[in-house]
C-alpha cells in the first residue's frame, strides 16, 4: 500500500523541487491529486448510485460533466503556466464546484440516504482538503458557510426529503465544527511551530550554525536555511545534495570530506572536521561539520544527520592570534638577544671604566705628584714652566673623574648608603672648605643655616658633592657679589638653597641645563671652562637620593638652585649621641 501510494505521489509532485520549494508547491500536488481522486470516484459513484438506485439516471449528465471537468484540469496542471501559478484558487474554485456538484445531485434524488451520504462526504472532504492547501481559517470558513448555506436553500426546495432535515443539518454543522476545531488547533500548532523555527533560525544565523539532514532510504537531504546561507546555495532553486556540497569543498580536503561521510554511513562515530570551501557565491569559508548516525525505527528510516558552523571569522582570529605568538616570540628572541647584547655591553663598560681608571688615573697622579715634587725643587724662573703641567694635570683629573662618575650613574654602578643626615652642619663644613676659594676670587660665601638641628634622608658623599658641585659653580660663573647657602625646612621636605649674584643663565638653556656635556658658552672662545658634566652629575646624585633639584635664573642678576630632599623625623641629638649615626659610602 505504501508503494502504491508513492507511486502516486511521485506521478503528481511538482518535478525537481527542492524540500523548501516542496512545501511552496504543495496547492500544486494537492490539485492534481484532487483531480486524479476525483476523476476516478466521480465514475464510480455514479455506477455506485446506479446499482442502489434505478432513480438516479438523470445524475449521469451532472457526473459527466463533473468528470470531463476534473480531468481537463488535470491535464492543464501539467501544461498550462498560469493553471501551475493559480494552483491554490483553482483548488478552492474546485471545492465549491465539487460541492455544488454533489448537492445538486443529493437534490435531484430527494436526499435519499446514499445521496445524502456522498454530499456529507464530499462537504467534510472538501473541507479537509482545503486545510491542507491554506495556512489559514478565512478559505475554510468561507467554504463552511457556503456549504451550509446551500444545504438549506436545496433542502429548503426539495420537495420530498427521504433523509431528517433537522438531523442531516445538525451532522453537517457538527462535522464542520469539528473540522474547523481541527484545522484551527493545527493552524496554532503551525504558527507556533513557525514562530519557534524562526527563532532557530535566527539564532542559527547569530551563531553561523547550520543544520542537515539525509535520508538514506531516498537519498533524500533537508538543510535549514543557515546551511544554505554556509554553502552559498539558493534554496528556492537548488535541490540539497551531498555531491552538491562535496564539489564545494576545496580539492585537498575533499578526502577527509569522504572518509568523514562513509564513517558516518558506517555508524561510526567520527570528530569533528574542519574544511575549507569555496562556495557558489564566489565567497571563501571555513567551516566545521559534525555529525551522527540514526538507524531505521518504526517511524523513521535509516538516516545521518548533523550541524555545519562557519567558522571563518574564528579561524582567522586563530591565525592572527597564531601570528601574534609567532611575532610575540619572536620579539621575546629578539629582545633576549638584545638583553644579553646590553649585558655584555655593560661587562665590557665596567671593563673599560675600571681600564681607564687604572690606566689612566693612576699615571695621572704621578704626573701631578712629579710635577708638585719638580715645581719644589727648581728655581723661582723656572716654576712657571711646571705648574701649568700640574694645573693641567688636575684639569684632566677632574675631567676624567667627572666621566667615570657620570658612566656610574648611567649604568646604575653608584650605591648610596641613605639615611639621616644633619644638612645645617654639612653646609657649614661644605662653606669653610670653599670660602678660600671664593676669597680669592673676592667673593663673600655666606651661611644662613643653624649650626645643626636641619635632619633630612640623604647619603653624606653624594650630598657633599652635590653642594660642592653648585658653590663651585657659583664661585666660577660669579666675578663679584656673594654666595649665600641657607637651609630651611617644611614638614616633609627639606631645603638647601645656593643663591649668587653672577652673570645668570639665558632663558633659551634652562631647559637644557641638566644635559650631559651642555654649556651655555661653547667653542674656543668659551668664557668659562669645563667638561659641561658637573650639573648633570648633580642631578643624578640628587635623584638617587629621591629628591628634586629646580633652578631660577635671571640674567646679569644672579641665579638661584633648591634642592629638596626628604625630612627625616630624628632629633638631631641623638644624631649627637651617634645611635643614629649614618653609614654612607661611594664606589669611585
Amino acid at each position: 500500500m505504501q508503494a502504491v501510494v508513492r507511486l502516486i505521489g511521485s506521478l503528481f509532485r511538482p518535478p525537481s523541487v527542492s524540500m523548501k520549494g516542496w512545501k511552496l508547491r504543495s496547492d500544486l500536488y494537492l490539485l492534481r491529486l484532487g483531480c486524479a481522486l476525483c476523476s476516478a470516484l466521480v465514475p464510480a459513484f455514479a455506477v455506485f448510485y446506479y446499482a442502489s438506485n434505478t432513480t438516479g439516471l438523470e445524475t449521469w449528465l451532472l457526473q459527466g460533466v463533473m468528470t470531463l471537468v476534473v480531468v481537463g484540469l488535470l491535464v492543464s496542471s501539467f501544461v498550462s503556466s498560469w493553471v501551475q501559478e493559480n494552483a491554490r484558487k483553482l483548488l478552492l474554485v474546485l471545492a465549491f464546484i465539487l460541492t455544488g456538484w454533489s448537492a445538486a445531485v443529493a437534490s435531484v434524488n430527494g436526499f435519499d440516504v446514499n445521496f445524502a451520504v456522498g454530499f456529507f462526504v464530499t462537504v467534510v472532504t472538501a473541507a479537509m482538503y482545503l486545510s491542507l492547501a491554506f495556512d489559514d481559517m478565512a478559505p475554510l470558513t468561507s467554504y463552511s458557510t457556503f456549504s451550509l448555506v446551500l444545504t438549506l436553500v436545496l433542502m429548503g426546495i426539495t420537495p420530498e426529503l427521504v433523509v431528517n432535515e433537522a438531523v442531516y443539518i445538525a451532522s453537517i454543522l457538527v462535522a464542520l465544527g469539528i473540522v474547523y476545531v481541527a484545522v484551527s488547533a493545527r493552524v496554532q500548532v503551525q504558527d507556533a511551530l513557525a514562530e519557534r523555527e524562526g527563532h532557530l533560525a535566527e539564532a542559527q544565523k547569530t551563531a553561523g550554525l547550520g543544520n542537515w539532514e539525509l535520508n538514506l532510504e531516498t537519498d533524500r537531504a533537508h538543510w535549514s536555511a543557515e546551511m544554505f546561507r554556509i554553502a552559498g546555495i539558493d534554496a528556492e532553486v537548488e535541490r540539497p545534495s551531498f555531491d552538491m556540497f562535496a564539489a564545494q569543498v576545496h580539492p585537498s580536503d575533499r578526502p577527509d570530506l569522504l572518509r568523514f561521510w562513509d564513517t558516518l554511513k558506517l555508524g561510526g562515530q567520527h570528530e569533528d572536521l574542519t574544511l575549507r570551501m569555496d562556495a557558489l557565491d564566489g565567497s571563501a569559508r571555513s567551516i566545521r561539520l559534525r555529525g551522527a548516525y540514526a538507524p531505521e525505527s518504526s517511524t523513521r528510516p535509516r538516516r545521518l544527520f548533523g550541524i555545519c558552523q562557519d567558522v571563518t571569522d574564528e579561524t582567522a582570529r586563530a591565525r592572527t592570534l597564531l601570528e601574534a605568538k609567532e611575532e610575540a616570540d619572536t620579539a621575546r628572541v629578539q629582545a633576549e638577544h638584545a638583553r644579553e647584547q646590553a649585558e655584555e655591553m655593560a661587562r665590557l663598560k665596567s671593563a673599560f671604566l675600571a681600564n681607564m681608571s687604572h690606566e689612566i688615573r693612576t699615571p695621572l697622579t704621578a704626573i701631578i705628584g712629579f710635577a708638585q715634587v719638580l715645581g719644589e725643587e727648581v728655581s723661582a724662573d723656572q716654576r712657571n714652566l711646571v705648574e701649568p703641567i700640574e694645573q693641567s694635570g688636575k684639569r684632566l683629573l677632574s675631567t676624567l673623574n667627572s666621566v667615570l662618575d657620570l658612566a656610574r650613574l648611567k649604568s646604575e654602578g653608584m650605591a648610596l648608603e641613605i639615611g639621616p643626615l644633619d644638612l645645617a652642619e654639612e653646609i657649614h663644613e661644605i662653606a669653610e672648605m670653599l670660602r678660600p676659594m671664593a676669597t680669592e676670587r673676592g667673593l663673600s660665601l655666606i651661611v644662613n643655616a643653624p649650626v645643626m638641628g636641619v635632619v633630612a634622608r640623604a647619603d653624606r658623599s653624594a650630598f657633599n658633592r652635590v653642594i660642592t658641585n653648585l658653590v663651585s659653580n657659583a664661585v666660577k660663573f660669579t666675578e663679584k657679589g656673594r654666595i649665600t647657602l641657607s637651609v630651611d625646612q617644611t614638614d616633609h621636605l627639606v631645603y638647601v638653597r645656593v643663591r649668587d649674584t653672577g652673570r645668570g643663565i639665558s632663558p633659551e638653556f634652562l631647559p637644557r641645563l641638566f644635559e650631559e656635556f651642555r654649556q651655555e658658552s661653547t667653542g674656543v672662545m668659551r668664557s668659562h671652562e669645563g667638561s659641561g658634566l658637573g650639573l648633570a652629575i648633580t642631578k643624578g646624585l640628587i635623584d638617587l637620593m629621591r629628591g628634586t633639584i629646580e633652578v631660577d635664573s635671571v640674567v646679569d642678576e644672579g641665579t638661584v638652585f633648591t634642592v629638596s630632599l626628604p625630612r627625616e623625623s630624628v632629633s638631631p641629638r641623638t644624631l649627637l649621641k651617634g645611635s643614629m649615626s649614618p653609614v654612607f659610602s661611594s664606589q669611585a
